[in-house]
């Protein structure tokens, strides 16, 4: 089940969404996203539903109403808005939502905080139970006390959903570093609404972004390829892909992966050809005892002295 905590610290991510380090429930592999930057202030709305409700959907978003149901998420959130695009426009509109996100519109932070919310989407039922994660129409239904249906079939979503534009101007460093990644393959998996992945294009600047090899993996961005990434086991975004340097051995030298915002420093640092301890010097009294040992290690031209139980009067070694 997929989600993210209110204060945005590190998380764990798979197949289902982000989830607080501390909690990563289905016991899946993850990788943590360790570095983050501040989500935008700016106000912002969820991606607009664009597929229409099923008379399931409809079924469905009745009964949350009537229980009193509250969906908890952020606007940024592609989780929840897989829930909102499996719902539908007409479901929707029945179904209580509230924005934890501050930079959000409509936020309200505190009603979130004060509901226990610390993941995204949270559905919260009036006794005050936490039902974490992405749960799909069935089990909404479950969760409004429906008896199960055959799913319905989902519709297709376009592609329609565009990235932020890129605003600042690229430094040198940022254009060098871009050139670079190219020419390495270095892929960067995101998708358009994580704001992390936002904040890592804002570092390179347009022009230098421009020349970055990037894959989005939400169906509903533009130009998405979310078989690829999947294909690749992408779990937590932004991620960076960088193939080791030409001439490596695949076997001894994997690409790196690396998951989080990363500055051009960092990344610039992954570049980097590993770097091979220097070849220290023997020392003349290290190579005369090796050599020493080493001439004992063959065959001896000396007899071995014999025990004293052998012979009354033990002689010198001698010549064979």
């Amino acid at each position: 089940a997929p989600s993210t905590a209110l204060a945005l610290p590190p998380m764990n991510c798979n197949s289902f969404g982000c989830f607080p380090e501390a909690a990563m429930p289905g016991g899946g592999a993850a990788v943590v996203e360790s570095r983050r930057a501040e989500p935008p202030a700016a106000t912002a709305s969820p991606p607009p539903v664009v597929s229409k409700s099923s008379p399931r959907a409809m079924e469905v978003a009745r009964a949350l109403k009537e229980k009193g149901v509250v969906f908890y998420g952020a606007y940024w959130c592609g989780f929840c808005d897989g829930e909102r695009q499996g719902l539908g426009q007409d479901a929707m509109k029945l179904v209580q939502y509230v924005e934890c996100d501050p930079g959000g519109k409509g936020g309200n932070p505190s009603r979130c905080a004060a509901a226990g919310v610390e993941a995204y989407p949270t559905w919260v039922v009036p006794d005050g139970a936490r039902n974490e994660g992405a749960l799909g129409i069935e089990g909404l239904a479950r969760l409004a006390g429906l008896p199960s249906s055959a799913p319905a079939p989902a519709l297709p979503i376009k592609g329609n959903q565009a990235a932020p534009p890129i605003t600042g101007e690229s430094t040198r460093q940022a254009r060098t570093l871009a050139a670079a990644l190219s020419r390495r393959g270095a892929v960067m998996f995101g998708t358009y609404w994580c704001p992390y992945c936002d904040a890592q294009r804002q570092i390179f600047g347009k022009y230098a972004w421009e020349r970055v090899p990037s894959i989005e993996c939400d169906p509903s961005g533009v130009d998405a390829e979310p078989f690829l990434c999947r294909s690749v086991s992408v779990t937590a975004y932004p991620t960076w892909i960088i193939p080791a340097p030409k001439g490596s051995n695949p076997e001894t030298t994997p690409p790196t992966v690396v998951g989080g915002l990363q500055t051009l420093d960092q990344l610039e640092a992954l570049l980097a050809p590993p770097k091979v301890p220097p070849k220290i010097p023997q020392d003349s009294a290290q190579r005369r005892a090796e050599a020493s040992r080493g001439a004992t290690d063959g065959p001896s031209d000396v007899a071995p002295i014999p025990v004293a139980a052998e012979c009354e009067d033990c002689k010198l070694p001698r010549k064979l």
